[in-house]
């Protein structure tokens, strides 16, 4: 027998630094080994004459090194072919060219990482066995690296008394099945009959020992048709043992390419230190959604900035297969059931959020999540390593709302059916978000959810202002928004009204007529861009949002201007994003907890984008042009808000008007958001917002207002408007028994303009009661009396 092989002797370990073959006499008599032939690949020799006895062992080696090998036991010189490091076939013959002992080795036989890199030898395991392969051999455990002309380190007695078991089935033709076990197999042990297999297919010849010992081929009547899954059943498989594996069952077939929401990714992980019973390993899920087998080769998994080629791999339907890196793949093969694939260059999952996609090899879209993982609730689950599952496979166009943090209390359940699996179907059809132009001639469309391709080339769109649409230009990796390519440029700040009905989504949802208006957009100065309306203390779990407001008569771009605290400004909007005169905008981190909090706020306003972070005590909120040049700025503190709220948390400042400065240090510009309107106003008119005009001499709007009444009226402002200068103003609030309730200025210089807020409080900070009052400014300029002007002024109870 060939019983022990040293192929890679770097680095030496103890033993001579050259290779060696071991004999071993299994008989009960001894052995003349002159004219047997040694065959290493296509290399032989023919060995000496040398007598081996009965239980001896022999190790072959050049020459040159026979007296170093000596020293460890018999050892017969030869020319020894040279052994190749990575495997090759070694053959003993006879006289008569008769096969004594033949052995396939490969690296995989050592079975230890460690070691398969140089200074080990393989060892036979059992001797005894009547067949032998991989599974009967072994790396040597001897401290030197092997035992030549001794028995093996690994040496065992114990019987083979299990069945072969599978190691895979691969297609060598379309209608041909090689089927690998692990060991030796007895060749005549199955007969055609044996074999079963479903879809009409018919076994037409059965080839064992091929391409080698432990394995055979079925070829089959006629070709696997590809997308087709094959049940194959093979009874009675011996090994040369004698030991029988009585039934073999397993699905076969030709996978073909997925198609469009065929392949879903239905879980994610960002965490490879989960806090939980998960593997440390990020990992995308996927499931096949399709009746088909499926072939991942050649698809494409992106986070947008890197790429990973997945390797051929079936995936039956039904079926959930977990990507994750090539080292990390070994983790989840202690999870029952669970089928995990090591992927070169798997993208990494952001903890904050990312755009995952799976596409084909030609570029089309197969599936994509968009997700901002702040969307999500509880999101500290998420930071701790629960995963992120799909709800519904039926509804994939669906993105955040089909998708919750994981209710295992594994984490998550990757490899298997998803734990929050229910019913979410989409009813609603797609809405048009907003327009853009990304170049004179282009307008870009951009809705809610991904569309059904056929339906963005059959939607009805028209154009006034004699524009026609020459070609629609769709993207393969984003179905949520085309382009519409015109015969002629769009003048500088000339509108375009766009109405588009029939987008449809893959729910089969279609759109009624929708309208939006675009333009090209004018550059930002200081007057067109104004702050309407910050949040900085949300409630628990939920997002800072800023909101703007487009003052000028012209169309504003987005991308032209950034949102900053005192010392950092967010990154800009790649994406040109018009905003229409007197159009709002609301930059969130989440729109989905905004709406959340707010559900009156109108998400049609909404810019999902990385906030600066705003402090909840007192800081500051500006808008700046691409430069950094400042067109805005308001430095807010948590003392503007109404005192009588007793928790400010989730309350939003708003702007009472347009026409009143942002930044004063007696936030006399600035309201709590009403509590009728649910604190906050986001994407649209504020709550507080007035009309307000400083033109008059001396005059109260409203006069009747009812503070801390939770509705729009909860102040009044008192403005002047001078047409003397170097006058100094004294503002009082009387009771109507003339007692001093609040004052409001003293001795204050007055310009041609100007405003004061009363709140309906007294000196203390107290409530005044309901009733009548006076505002009373008093006029005074050096040498000259003082002169007086009065309003009444009424509070009323809450409504």
């Amino acid at each position: 027998q060939i019983n022990e092989i040293y192929a890679d002797e770097s680095p030496s370990l103890g033993l001579p630094g050259k290779e060696y073959l071991e004999l071993f006499n299994h008989g009960n008599s001894a052995l003349q080994l002159e004219g047997v032939r040694l065959r290493v690949g296509s290399t032989q020799v023919v060995l000496p004459s040398y007598v081996m006895p009965a239980g001896a062992y022999l190790t072959l080696c050049d020459e040159d090194s026979l007296n170093r090998f000596l020293q460890f036991g018999p050892a017969l010189g030869i020319n020894l072919p040279t052994l190749n490091n990575s495997g090759a076939e070694i053959r003993l013959l006879d006289l008569l060219d008769n096969e004594i002992d033949k052995v396939v080795y490969s690296l995989d036989w050592y079975d230890d990482a460690s070691k398969k890199d140089g200074g080990y030898s393989l060892e036979q395991v059992n001797p005894d066995l009547i067949c032998s392969s991989k599974s009967n051999w072994r790396a040597s455990v001897e401290g030197i690296g092997g035992t030549p002309g001794q028995g093996n380190s690994v040496l065992s007695s114990l019987p083979d008394n299990q069945p072969p078991a599978l190691v895979s089935a691969e297609r060598s033709a379309s209608n041909r099945l090689n089927l690998t076990f692990n060991e030796v197999l007895n060749a005549t042990s199955i007969q055609t009959t044996d074999v079963e297999i479903s879809g009409g297919l018919q076994l037409a010849q059965l080839l064992y020992r091929n391409p080698d010992n432990e394995s055979i081929s079925l070829v089959f009547s006629i070709d696997f048709q590809p997308g087709q899954l094959y049940s194959l059943k093979v009874r009675n498989l011996k090994d040369c043992a004698g030991n029988v594996l009585p039934l073999l069952e397993i699905p076969v077939g030709i996978g073909r390419s997925p198609n469009r929401y065929e392949l879903l990714m239905t879980e994610v992980q960002a965490d490879d230190s989960p806090e939980n019973n998960l593997p440390a390993a990020e990992y995308v899920e996927v499931y096949n959604n399709s009746d088909a087998l499926l072939d991942l080769a050649g698809v494409k998994l992106s986070d947008g900035s890197s790429t990973a080629t997945l390797p051929s791999r079936l995936l039956p339907p039904g079926a959930y297969l977990v990507l994750c890196g090539s080292t990390s793949a070994a983790k989840f093969s202690g999870i029952a059931g669970v089928q995990a694939q090591g992927i070169t260059s798997f993208p990494s999952v952001n903890l904050e959020g990312d755009n995952l996609s799976l596409s084909r090899a030609d570029g089309n879209l197969i599936h994509r999540f968009f997700f901002k993982s702040s969307q999500f609730s509880p999101y500290s689950l998420w930071e701790k390593g629960w995963s992120l599952e799909m709800i519904d496979s039926k509804n994939p166009c669906s993105e955040s709302g089909n998708w919750a943090i994981s209710s295992s209390v594994d984490g998550g359940t990757p490899g298997k059916e998803n734990s929050v699996k229910a019913d979410k179907p989409d009813l609603t059809a797609p809405k048009l978000l907003r327009l853009s132009i990304p170049d004179s001639s282009r307008i870009r469309l951009v809705f809610d959810e991904l569309l059904d391709s056929a339906s963005i080339t059959d939607m009805s769109i028209s154009l006034n202002g004699g524009f026609s649409i020459l070609t629609r230009e769709i993207s393969p990796d984003d179905y949520s928004s085309f382009s519409l390519l015109l015969n002629k440029s769009i003048p500088p700040n000339t509108p375009v009204l766009v109405s588009v009905s029939g987008a449809r989504d893959c729910a089969g949802n279609s759109s009624d007529n929708q309208s939006r208006t675009v333009a090209r957009a004018n550059a930002p100065v200081a007057s067109n861009w104004l702050l309407s309306e910050i949040l900085f203390d949300p409630l628990s779990g939920g997002s800072d949002y800023v909101e703007i407001r487009n003052v000028s008569a012209g169309y504003l771009d987005l991308k032209d201007m950034r949102i900053g605290n005192a010392t950092d400004l967010a990154d800009a909007i790649s994406e040109s994003i018009l905003v229409e005169p007197g159009g709002f905008v609301l930059f969130t981190e989440s729109s989905a907890l905004t709406l959340r909090d707010y559900p009156r706020g109108r998400q049609e306003n909404f810019i999902e984008t990385a906030l600066p972070p705003f402090s909840i005590d007192s800081g500051t909120v500006r808008i700046t042009d691409l430069s950094g040049k400042e067109l805005e700025r308001f430095t807010y503190s948590q003392d503007f808000h109404t005192p009588v709220l007793d928790d400010t948390k989730g309350v939003s400042l708003e702007r009472i008007s347009a026409n009143l400065p942002a930044n004063r240090s007696d936030s006399w510009s600035w309201q709590s958001a009403s509590a009728d309107a649910g604190f906050g106003t986001p994407g649209y008119e504020n709550s507080n917002d007035r009309d307000f005009d400083l033109s008059g001499s001396f005059k109260a709007e409203p006069k009747v207002f009812a503070p801390f009444g939770g509705g729009p009226s909860e102040f009044t402002m008192l403005s002047y408007e001078l047409a003397e200068t170097g006058l100094f103003g004294n503002l009082r609030i009387y009771s109507a028994a003339g007692a001093l309730v609040k004052e409001l200025a003293l001795s204050q210089n007055l310009g041609s303009k100007g405003f004061w807020k009363w709140d309906g409080r007294d000196e203390k900070g107290r409530a005044a009661g309901i009733g009548l009052y006076l505002a009373v400014l008093e006029l005074n300029k050096q040498g000259e009396s003082s002169r007086y002007l009065k309003i009444p002024l009424a509070i009323t109870a809450a409504r």
